[in-house]
């Protein structure tokens, strides 16, 4: 079967966490976690202050600030599995919701956790194109354009334009359920970006849709939704409670655009 391909994404990659247990230490253990941490700002440059990052193990009171330099540390934790969180105002909040903590002098949190301040812009289809295939020969079937709004041009090259498919409406870039399996455009990477005025402009052609075989046939009604992103930005974690991913810095999307397979 001939590939349907139009823009589509494949690019996390995130820590699983499982509902909260304690650990096997020792009972009463205790010890000092430290770590370190970073700030970007909304142009994906690095901070040099990084004071004021509240790391806090959930539903406790141990917490800590960081200096400026991005160091903390919480002293005499005691060991069990916790939730760590870290925020700061203005920046999307990090989570591990199943961390092991065991106890000893002093433990090093892992690697440098990183905060992310949003980009404040909006994601548009203005208009997209299907038509089926009967003959399998590879051409311009269809296409599909939009824009970004409120964003600085000279962001073009950190941010990225993604588009997904969905038999209905609802299509979320945190749920596979809703993804249409078998969907690439130019090998599973974003849509380059165009400067056109005061806009970033996208675009892909080459709508592939397979007939009689394929699940793209004509007079089939599909769903498309634009979501923006950047390739500075706080990477998405597991939920262990919610059961579900989580975005800190939830990427902007666009209306649900819907089309019939001509």
């Amino acid at each position: 079967m001939k590939i349907l391909s139009v823009l589509s994404f494949m690019f996390f990659a995130a820590m699983i966490g499982c509902k909260s247990t304690s650990t096997n230490a020792p009972q009463g253990a205790t010890g000092n976690l430290q770590g370190t941490v970073g700030l970007y700002d909304a142009h994906g440059k690095l901070i040099a202050d990084k004071s004021g990052v509240l790391i806090q193990a959930e539903g406790t009171s141990f917490s800590a600030l960081s200096d400026t330099g991005g160091n903390w540390n919480i002293p005499n934790l005691p060991a069990q599995k916790y939730s760590i969180s870290f925020s700061k105002s203005g920046y999307g909040t990090v989570k591990n919701t199943s961390y092991n903590f065991a106890g000893g002098d002093t433990v090093l949190y892992g690697s440098r956790v990183y905060l992310y301040q949003p980009i404040a812009f909006s994601i548009v289809i203005d208009s997209v194109s299907a038509v089926s295939d009967t003959t399998h020969q590879i051409d311009n079937y269809g296409y599909i354009r939009g824009h970004i709004e409120g964003a600085d041009l000279a962001d073009s090259t950190i941010i990225q334009a993604y588009v997904f498919f969905g038999r209905t409406p609802t299509i979320n870039i945190g749920d596979t359920s809703t993804y249409i399996a078998g969907l690439l455009w130019n090998n599973a990477r974003p849509i380059p970006l165009t400067k056109r005025g005061s806009l970033l402009t996208f675009e892909g052609y080459n709508w592939e849709a397979c007939e009689p075989n394929g699940w793209a046939k004509k007079d089939l009604t599909v769903y498309l939704k634009a979501f923006a992103l950047t390739s500075y930005y706080s990477p998405r974690y597991y939920d262990s409670v919610a059961s579900k991913w989580i975005y800190p810095n939830p990427p902007p999307a666009s209306a649900v655009k819907t089309i019939v397979i001509q």
